[in-house]
């Protein structure tokens, strides 16, 4: 292998593939909008997702080679196909006749012919071609298409419209190579068995026939107008597990529907990791890249061109060495002899969110082999591979306890291991929390008894203050408060007589001219206000000795009684 071999392009081998396998375009007289274009018709289906589609236009194929061509830049396959009124039932039995996309419009054209229809009745959905379904499936088959029941449990459907023994023979009919359902959700047919996947999965005594059944379109406009439109293509389809989408894909499929079909609605899809790259600089296999499928992979060469080593190189890249100590040895030595010091290997890998990055290690033993980007973490947990080279394989026959490993190494145990550490983290702290408690608990215990105590004394605290006496001294007390106020207003008024006669005793009368103090006049004004000052100071002194009188006296002989009632309301 040499770094400027080209690589053939992969396939993507067996993948599920949405396909709608019954579509109508302007080619069918029913179609409501003429106006639509083939691109148009392709711009949908790509816009829901679809892989491939089937043109099934009622008794023609006048748009199978225009859809074909507009489909091939956006990478659409188309099957070519009609949907034929056959005789049967009260009014016609559809069928679906699809053919591979290498076929076209004169195929369809040619089986119509063939059917006995003119190029007058193509298009429309009223003509009946003259043949029974058993043989206009055979025809169909003799041509090379298969045959499947259109729409099987609705109007023109064959578990419909049709009874008795002519039903019977066409289900039978080993020309019939499927079914469409449209009644896979209907709660109450699935609960009585009556369904069209149900009828026809082999149980049923009188059919005995197990055919693959699945969903498509039919694509109606939406508006319940019976006719066809451009917005129900992919409304309702089915997943297919493919190689490459074509006829002999779809007979695979329906041969084994179990495992190849899937209807959209329980469709999930899954995504595995897989190394997509490997790149190799320095050493024997300098220069060597090999780009891997999703899938299987095989590595074939010569004896002694590097198949073994090149495994040997990817384990070194993941870090994940041999458990085994002679094969350790030997894989290590590899490293030194054949990828040699200071060499790299580098990984493309895509993991399963589908997101693709790359790792590089150099081979530097003396500094652990470093990676590039030593920030992406550990990549043996985060990518684990399974390798065994041959010698591993015999080692591990040859002793039980590595089988038993390695049979663990098929489980991946990391989420239950992430699981586990949140679980013991969360015990941790619930440990902390019960060792909290215990230690409040008895804390608790001494803190509880004077609670009982208090709460004992508070009982018959409130025992004693029931008394009647209890009662009689609150009213007393009451009293007692509103005696005191008057005398606590008689002794501010004193106080403030008492103030003002000593204010009164600083400011005696005085001349304010000494040198008229012998005028008759002044000297007789000087007198008069000797005397006013003299009596006032003695009507202050009788004041605050009639104030000092009644708190001393009048309001002791009031309060006395009552002084005493309350001593002995205190002492009982």
């Amino acid at each position: 292998m040499s770094p400027t071999q080209v690589h053939p392009p992969h396939r993507d081998g067996l993948r599920f593939k949405k396909l709608d396998l019954h579509l109508h375009t302007p080619a069918s007289r029913c179609f409501g909008d003429k106006s639509v274009t083939p691109e148009a018709i392709i711009a949908e289906a790509k816009a829901k997702g679809l892989s491939g589609i089937a043109v099934t236009d009622h008794n023609s194929g006048d748009w199978v080679d225009l859809v074909k061509a507009a489909a091939e830049p956006a990478n659409l396959v188309v099957f070519p196909g009609v949907e034929i009124t056959c005789a049967g039932g009260t009014s016609g039995i559809h069928l679906i006749a699809l053919f591979d996309p290498q076929r076209g419009k004169v195929d369809i054209e040619t089986l119509l012919g063939a059917l006995g229809l003119r190029p007058n009745q193509f298009g429309d959905i009223t003509t009946v071609v003259e043949r029974s379904p058993m043989d206009v499936a055979k025809i169909i088959h003799d041509r090379g298409g298969l045959a499947v029941l259109a729409h099987a449990d609705s109007s023109k459907g064959a578990l419909e419209d049709m009874r008795g023994e002519q039903r019977t023979l066409l289900l039978k009919s080993p020309f019939i190579s499927a079914a469409e359902g449209t009644d896979f959700q209907n709660a109450q047919k699935k609960g009585t068995h009556k369904r069209v996947v149900d009828v026809l999965d082999g149980t049923d005594p009188v059919y005995a026939r197990h055919l693959a059944v699945y969903q498509a379109s039919d694509n109606p406009t939406g508006l319940g107008d019976g006719k066809h439109g451009l917005a129900g293509i992919g409304t309702r389809c089915s997943f297919f597990k493919l190689d490459l989408i074509n006829l002999d894909g779809l007979r695979q499929c329906f041969v084994d529907p179990e495992v190849r079909i899937r209807q959209d609605f329980e469709f999930t899809s899954s995504v595995y990791p897989y190394i997509s790259n490997i790149n190799v600089k320095g050493g024997f296999l300098d220069g060597v890249e090999a780009k891997f499928h999703s899938g299987l992979n095989s590595i074939l060469g010569a004896k002694g061109t590097g198949k073994s080593l090149l495994i040997e190189f990817l384990r070194f890249a993941l870090n994940q060495e041999p458990s085994n100590r002679e094969i350790y040895a030997d894989h290590d030595s590899k490293l030194a002899s054949r990828l040699q010091l200071y060499s790299s290997v580098q990984l493309t890998l895509t993991d399963e969110t589908g997101r693709s990055f790359d790792i590089k290690r150099t081979y530097d033993p003396a500094n652990d082999s470093p990676y590039e980007d030593p920030g992406k973490g550990d990549i043996a947990q985060i990518f684990p591979v399974l390798f065994l080279s041959q010698n591993e394989i015999i080692k591990i026959a040859e002793n039980p306890a590595q089988q038993i490993e390695f049979i663990d190494r098929f489980f991946d145990f990391r989420s239950y291991q992430n699981d586990i550490q949140t679980i013991n983290q969360a015990l941790n702290g619930l440990d902390r929390q019960l060792a909290d408690s215990l230690r409040a608990f008895e804390q608790a215990r001494p803190i509880e008894r004077s609670i009982a105590t208090l709460r004992q004394e508070l009982e018959r605290l409130d025992l004693s203050l029931k008394n009647p006496a209890f009662d009689h001294f609150a009213a007393v007390e009451a009293k007692d408060k509103a005696l005191r106020t008057p005398a606590a207003y008689l002794d501010s008024l004193h106080s403030n007589l008492i103030e003002q006669r000593t204010e009164l005793e600083s400011l005696p009368p005085q001349v304010t001219t000494p040198d008229l103090a012998t005028d008759p006049a002044i000297k007789r004004s000087y007198e008069l206000a000797k005397e006013a000052h003299a009596e006032l100071l003695a009507a202050l002194e009788a004041a605050a000795q009639t104030i000092a009188y009644s708190t001393s006296c009048k309001l002791r002989a009031i309060r006395t009684p009552f002084t005493r009632t309350t001593l002995w309301l205190m002492t009982s």
